[in-house]
């Protein structure tokens, strides 16, 4: 039976089947999603927040803590928590969080019980594979390759602190329209928006696919993170970046998003991201 502590942390637990949007893909939207003393406690001891030691050491080219630090595209932060726990770079509370969240039990609960129907509809056969694999977790350090994984361990989860850093100038948005890595099988977005941060937008947008279009195209270069170059319908919805709001979609060819431009930015965009994926295999090929 799962312990109480941890399904208090659940950052699904307020969510059922009934709340998903099935259009323009199957997505949820989860506000106040942890109970209010813990996510405080969360954001306290956030690594990557401005009063952090881990902060100020990053600052100071603390070799240790750049070890798992990724500075991406030169406007966003990643902090991998999995490998920076051996070097006790986190509190507790948020290693238990991240234990709980990176579990078997948490994959077989998005992808069985929450998303199950609109995965058995997408994917015909991939609950039966699922139920005959092991889920362990992504190693990733983030000078190297992703380490080998044995062929009866093929589903992972991974988890991200993502920082978004201001930029010079208005409207810079850190993600264009996108679809996700074909392996990974559900997102699971977690803002955490400071109670200082005075700037607008930053939201996640979700968009449709242009009807009038044959086709998606990609941009596959090197860089690119398969940002939508043709067949992009008009965005659909908008979901505000605000604290304690959570937002969870499977990953099908479809699932268009992005980040809405951010105005008056003078503190980092914050969220914590976790996948569940499969390694050996693609769910969707990019060129079709």
């Amino acid at each position: 039976m799962l312990h109480a502590m941890h399904y208090n942390m659940n950052l699904l637990a307020n969510a059922t089947p009934r709340d998903i949007n099935k259009f323009p893909f199957p997505h949820l939207v989860i506000e106040n999603a942890l109970p209010l003393d813990l996510y405080q406690e969360l954001e306290s001891t956030h690594p990557l927040s401005s009063n952090s030691l881990n902060q100020k050491n990053i600052l100071k080219g603390d070799d240790i803590i750049n070890k798992y630090i990724v500075d991406d595209r030169l406007h966003t932060t990643r902090f991998y928590p999995r490998i920076g726990v051996k070097e006790n770079l986190l509190s507790q509370v948020w290693i238990d969080f991240i234990n709980f969240h990176t579990s078997d039990f948490f994959f077989r609960y998005v992808v069985n019980h929450l998303f199950g129907r609109d995965i058995h509809t997408t994917y015909p056969g991939l609950l039966e594979y699922v139920d005959n694999n092991k889920v362990t977790l992504r190693k990733v350090i983030p000078s190297e390759q992703i380490e080998r994984v044995s062929r009866n361990k093929n589903l992972v989860t991974h988890s991200v602190f993502v920082n978004n850093r201001p930029r010079n100038y208005q409207g810079f948005t850190s993600r264009t329209p996108h679809i996700d890595d074909p392996r990974q099988i559900y997102s699971i977005l977690f803002y955490m928006r400071s109670k200082m941060d005075q700037s607008s937008g930053g939201g996640l947008e979700i968009y449709s696919k242009n009807n009038m279009s044959e086709c998606l195209k990609y941009d596959l270069s090197k860089g690119s993170g398969r940002s939508i170059v043709n067949g992009l319908g008009e965005r659909y919805s908008l979901i505000p970046y605000k604290a304690n709001t959570v937002v969870a979609f499977i990953n099908t060819p479809e699932s268009i998003h992005g980040v809405e431009p951010i105005f008056n930015q003078a503190l980092d965009r914050r969220s914590f991201v976790l996948t569940g994926e499969i390694l050996h295999k693609q769910l969707f090929s990019l060129s079709d």
